[in-house]
């Protein structure tokens, strides 16, 4: 991963479900902005939030 995503695991205490979420932080500058989106789209993903 990059210096732009922080990602983790995170379990329900009750059912034990799991799922990994990814937090963004993208960059102002485009090239590295450019980065991120080539790290993310080897992964699938649910976009979420303020973007």
């Amino acid at each position: 991963m990059i210096d732009q995503v922080i990602h983790c695991s995170i379990r329900e205490i009750a059912n034990r479900d799991s799922f990994f979420s990814f937090f963004i932080y993208a960059e102002n500058d485009y090239l590295k902005r450019r980065e991120l989106w080539e790290c993310l789209r080897a992964h699938k993903f649910t976009i979420g939030g303020n973007h």
